[in-house]
């Protein structure tokens, strides 16, 4: 049963396994304010040292980690896009009117997570929110896809890329590859061609990389869903010849157009298109992946992501990283990184299209309720930092009778060093 209580409540809250001296646990709580080591609360450095880079991680480990990470960007992130309310908020203060916070475990990763917060809905930006939103948005991809196969038709994942230099500002290129593909579609020469070759439906999703050398590279995917068998080359290659047309209209620096011909325009066949990208725990990437998790998968070489973006700043390893990533923010504000065509969801019997917001702050109702939490609790964790935050949740996994201990410690320490 799920447990509900506060300090000094009805006495019914498992307790630590031992008790610790009144001594120490001052001295952890300040540690715990100054984000620093102690034996009692843990560490983000302690709780990554579980699984051991020699170590072969399994998926569900990876898993735990990779949900870490997110929290611990996620504060990083505060601290870039600090002016932003709902950034400061999200997953750190309870929805309006709550009386407590949740602990759930869903079914599907079998992984704890929190309920009853603020979330921020910014899928572009928020490591936390944009984990949820991307893995909502690629099981409705898969499932497009699994109707697809069914009717027998062919998916392909169009790739569309400009030049870019270092010079150039992200907001002016992205704006510009955006406008670029929508007078594509609605190009008469492109229009026919998708005729000729069958295409019936895509959706588009824009992924946004940057480099030390050229700077930020925008670029398109295009997944699109054909009738048959087609001849990909010469698709290929009409493509290409319209997309550098189109390109030049919208005053886009094209020093060298053969390179767009020869590389602007990419082309891949078939259900295992992009599967070359292999995710850290060793599932292959496959296309609802490639569209719907493109700006959340770790670049190659000196190519960042967003996500790599802000651990260059946790870091420090990339000089101007945070300042980088507030330009990102600030040309994706208000855009759609992910469109589907006009009545493609209909057509292929999916539900209508959620929000981001939506997504973000949905519940699933098959998950299993592990524990309600205090408002007072909450602020005890909250006040331990993303350390405690996270290490509720790992022991939430597997025994929840001892992340309520846990959380019994934190309520403590919190006491005290608020002089309760």
């Amino acid at each position: 049963m799920p447990g509900l209580g506060s300090a000094g409540g009805d006495g019914k809250r498992p307790q630590a396994a031992s008790v610790v001296p009144q001594a120490v646990v001052g001295g952890a709580a300040r540690g715990v304010a100054r984000g620093v080591e102690n034996p009692y609360l843990g560490t983000m450095a302690g709780f990554r040292a579980k699984v051991s880079a020699d170590s072969v991680a399994t998926a569900r480990e990876s898993a735990k980690l990779a949900r870490a990470e997110r929290y611990e960007l996620q504060a990083v992130l505060r601290g870039v896009i600090f002016e932003n309310p709902r950034i400061r908020g999200c997953l750190r203060f309870p929805r309006a009117a709550a009386r407590h916070v949740e602990i759930h475990r869903a079914h599907r990763s079998r992984l704890a997570h929190y309920s009853g917060l603020q979330t921020c809905g910014r899928g572009g930006l928020c490591p936390c929110c944009g984990a949820k939103i991307a893995e909502h948005k690629c099981r409705e991809i898969q499932a497009a896809l699994d109707v697809w196969r069914e009717r027998g038709g062919v998916p392909a994942l169009l790739t569309l890329t400009m030049p870019h230099y270092r010079s150039q500002g992200l907001s002016d290129n992205l704006r510009a590859i955006l406008a670029a593909y929508a007078e594509l579609v609605r190009n008469g020469s492109y229009r026919r061609l998708r005729v000729e070759a069958g295409l019936k439906h895509s959706i588009r999703a824009s992924e946004i990389t940057y480099g030390p050398r050229n700077g930020f590279h925008p670029h398109l995917h295009i997944l699109g869903f054909f009738g048959g068998h087609f001849d990909a080359r010469a698709f290929g290659d009409e493509l290409a010849r319209l997309w550098l047309a189109n390109l030049q209209r919208q005053g886009v620096q094209v020093d060298n157009p053969g390179a767009v011909l020869l590389r602007g325009a990419r082309v891949q066949l078939g259900f295992t298109a992009g599967a070359e990208y292999v995710s850290k725990i060793g599932r292959t990437w496959g296309l609802a992946e490639e569209v719907a998790k493109a700006n959340r998968k770790k670049g190659r070489g000196e190519h960042y992501s967003p996500a790599d973006l802000l651990r260059h700043v946790r870091d420090d390893t990339l000089p101007g990283a945070a300042g980088v990533f507030r330009e990102y923010a600030a040309a994706i504000d208000g855009k759609s990184l992910l469109q589907w065509s006009p009545n493609m969801r209909d057509e292929l019997g999916l539900s209508a299209e959620k929000t981001d917001e939506e997504i973000a702050a949905g519940i699933d109702q098959a998950d299993t309720v592990l524990a309600l939490l205090s408002l007072h609790e909450w602020r005890a964790i909250r006040f331990g930092g993303v350390a405690a935050i996270t290490r509720v949740l790992h022991l939430a996994d597997d025994d929840e009778d001892g992340a309520l201990g846990y959380v019994g410690e934190l309520v403590r320490c919190y006491e005290l060093s608020r002089g309760y």
